[in-house]
């Protein structure tokens, strides 16, 4: 995705429009402006104290720092292009003061995970999708691993021993049923049995 987004900023900045490219964590913003500054982009921080000259091609923010007084300090028509990493995202109340107030910009959203949990379209905010790369294909393209499950049994568990809390289950209960050395144990035995000597997350 960083490689999209900082082609995409730099093409737009090329053609005379400045670009946002907006990200919710720090590390995001870092990698992405890595890569413009491997493709020869001028990049321009809006974080915390930092604060990015209005001369800057491209600008790199943080959604919590585009908030406010902050965001009413950048005029509503200086950027052409708003890019959303992890734009899933995108539907928090966080986005909306930012795209109401950058109306005018074209909008492009990239994100790994476009299935949000909470059921909610994308297609709110987004006209359209431009392009989908499913996860087996790119496991058949030889781009990721193929996907190998394994069920264990943990007998130390017992999720009867689990209240409930406001229609779920009780945090405290499942943190304390599921971090008991006899649980954790049960987890790490097998799992070091099936990764033999192999490098594993």
């Amino acid at each position: 995705k960083s490689w999209i987004i900082g082609e995409l900023a730099r093409r737009a900045a090329a053609h005379g429009k400045r670009a946002l490219i907006v990200a919710h964590r720090g590390e995001l913003l870092e990698q992405n402006a890595d890569k413009l500054r491997q493709l020869g982009a001028d990049v321009a921080l809006e974080k915390a104290a930092d604060h990015a000259p209005r001369t800057a091609p491209i600008v790199m923010a943080s959604i919590q720092t585009l908030q406010g007084r902050r965001l009413e300090s950048w005029p509503r028509d200086h950027f052409g292009v708003v890019l959303v990493d992890e734009a899933h995202r995108i539907l928090a109340s966080s986005y909306g003061a930012l795209l109401d107030h950058f109306a005018a910009a074209r909008l492009a959203g990239l994100t790994g995970t476009p299935s949000r949990t909470d059921g909610q379209a994308l297609g709110r905010v987004f006209e359209s999708c431009a392009f989908s790369y499913a996860l087996r294909q790119a496991i058949a393209d030889g781009w990721l691993t193929p996907l190998s499950a394994r069920r264990v049994i943990v007998e130390a568990v017992n999720l009867d021993r689990v209240g409930r809390s406001q229609g779920d289950l009780d945090v405290a209960d499942l943190s304390r049923e599921f971090t008991s050395p006899a649980a954790i144990d049960g987890v790490v035995r097998p799992f070091l049995k099936l990764a033999g000597g192999r490098r594993s997350v």
